[in-house]
């Protein structure tokens, strides 16, 4: 009984639960304040690069407290961003075999910056150049976009992408055209049109990237382009420096942690139109936002010579979190705990309330590690196995006793 005892209190440590810990933490700089305010801190290169990809390991706590609610806020208009089917009219096929068709968005439109062609079952591959116009009346047009490009292609990934951006309009009509596709007319079932979000005006957060790698596969006829981030970073934009004048290209865009492995990020089309009459060029890729420290782009040249691509630059809009601060107080960020789980506070609904407001700026301090909570004499955290180690300490006491009292009568 009493070897019994033993092993069950040399074996309930290892069986206790660990507790979830957090890595990093960083103290909170909080300007002079009144009773209480909504404070932003923005969120740097090593929270980033510490936290998990989605930052739902962020906690704000008080310094030797309880946790508190708080927003990470994304500076991003387009996250606002609504779009609406439009009937398509006057589709036709133009003597050159292109594609065109209007749009009417109606009296007074709200502002509109983009229209996203939908194509028939048997459009196959494809890559193309697409014009829009636009005009009040119907009568007269403007171009806002003369060297869009929409393409839908094959090969190791499916890329596709047929939206065109434009300049910010409020405009009544569209008017869209399609070149053809290898000398045939593109299939166009329908259009939804793109307007501008309403949210907070963009602020973009550049983030360093060099190149550390470039590579040419004439056989598959692609350039490739690998850029170091420095640390996992998010992005969704990465706007190439290109030398060359006139081109249409469709960029494939992957991301990674160690250079080995790769995950597909999106695609897009990067363009340049310069004429006499016309100059243009749209040489930004936009792409889901992601999370990496690598990112490989592959520039499918078809037959053209491969372009000149002596730079890229990777943003993101900027973050930055929100909490509700009281006077006296201090706090601080932790971070750094791939078990952690995004929290939701609701704080989320009044902060949203806050949009436009501009709100008092807190700054971070240095990364430190996490102290270690104190810990409790072990048997004091778990009162369920003291009582049942005294139960057998009665019991085990209880059973010498018999035995001594059968060996006295013995005697």
């Amino acid at each position: 009984m009493i070897v019994l005892l033993l092993i069950l209190l040399a074996a309930a440590p290892a069986a206790a639960d660990t507790p979830e810990t957090w890595t990093t933490r960083r103290a909170i700089v909080l300007p002079a304040l009144g009773e209480r305010a909504f404070v932003e801190v923005p969120l740097d290169a090593e929270v980033y690069a510490g936290a998990t990809p989605g930052l739902g390991d962020l906690r704000v706590r008080e310094r030797g407290g309880a946790e508190v609610g708080y927003v990470v806020r994304r500076h991003d208009r387009e996250a606002g961003r609504t779009e609406r089917e439009a009937g398509l009219l006057d589709l036709v096929v133009t003597p050159e075999r292109e594609t065109r068709f209007v749009l009417d968005l109606g009296p007074r439109p709200a502002l509109h910056s983009g229209v996203r062609v939908r194509m028939g079952d048997k459009a196959g591959s494809f890559r193309v150049p697409v014009r829009v116009e636009t005009s009040g009346d119907r009568a007269t047009w403007d171009v806002a976009r003369a060297a869009g490009f929409i393409y839908d292609v094959s090969g190791e990934t499916r890329a596709s992408d047929t939206t065109v951006s434009y300049p910010v309009s409020s405009a009544r009509w569209l008017r869209v055209t399609l070149e053809p596709a290898f000398g045939a007319p593109l299939p166009v079932r329908g259009a939804t049109v793109l307007f501008a979000g309403t949210g907070v005006e963009r602020e973009d957060e550049a983030v360093p990237a060099t190149i550390v790698e470039r590579d040419r596969d004439g056989a598959r006829k692609q350039s490739r382009v690998v850029l170091d981030l420095g640390s996992r970073r998010p992005f969704d934009r990465l706007e190439l420096d290109v030398a060359d004048r006139n081109f249409h290209r469709v960029v494939t865009v992957e991301a990674g942690d160690d250079r080995r492995q790769w995950r597909w990020a999106g695609s897009g089309a990067v363009s340049a139109l310069d004429t006499p009459r016309v100059r243009e060029r749209e040489t930004r890729v936009r792409l889901p936002e992601t999370s990496a420290r690598y990112v490989r782009l592959t520039i499918h040249n078809q037959d053209d010579r491969p372009l000149e691509t002596t730079g890229v630059r990777a943003s993101a809009p900027r973050r930055s979190l929100v909490f509700e601060a009281v006077a006296g107080r201090e706090y601080v960020l932790d971070y750094g705990n791939p078990r952690a789980t995004a929290p939701h506070y609701d704080a989320e609904r009044t902060v949203r309330a806050l949009a436009g407001v501009r709100l008092t700026p807190a700054t971070l301090g240095p990364p430190a590690p996490v102290p270690p909570p104190p810990r409790a004499p072990w048997l004091d955290a778990q009162p369920v196995v003291m009582w049942a180690a005294m139960a057998v300490a009665v019991l085990a006491l209880g059973a010498l006793l018999v035995r001594l009292a059968r060996s006295v009568r013995t005697i």
